[in-house]
């Protein structure tokens, strides 16, 4: 079963009280789950104080167990793109280097003085995937 999690929703009600965000944003996601299908959870956040949040559909379809804004989401890579793009925006601000070792932020990580930001951003660290552990999934 697919999942979809929106990380982040934007609509142009800035202007409008909090009371009538609410209301716009669940009809606007009532709409999605009834054209769309859409099964997830929805988080909103407004100069730092949760506006909206709210499951929709089912965690378990075989088990008609509903979504909770607690329900664990197996997104896989889907965050790549995003954490990617934060990294070389740190780096254009000189906050970090693409040639940074991994050992600068995790000393203790085996043989961090071999891997660079750059390699853990194009796979090619050497890094095992976790998810060829035989203990991943226990």
């Amino acid at each position: 079963m697919k999942k979809l999690l929106i990380s982040f929703l934007l609509l142009p009600v800035v202007s409008l009280a909090q009371k009538n965000i609410s209301i716009l944003l669940d009809n606007y996601m009532q709409a999605q789950v009834n054209v769309n299908e859409f099964t997830g959870t929805v988080l909103v956040v407004q100069k730092g104080k949760i506006i909206y949040e709210k499951a929709f559909g089912r965690a378990d379809r075989e088990w008609n167990i509903p979504n909770t804004v607690q329900t664990k989401f197996e997104i896989g890579s889907v965050t790549k793109q995003f954490t990617s793009a934060c990294i070389l925006q740190l780096a254009e601000q000189g906050k970090l280097s693409l040639d940074d070792k991994l050992s600068k932020y995790f000393a203790d990580f085996p043989k961090s003085d071999s891997v660079t930001v750059h390699m853990l951003l194009t796979h090619t660290s050497g890094i095992k995937d976790y998810t060829q552990v035989p203990e991943f999934g226990n």
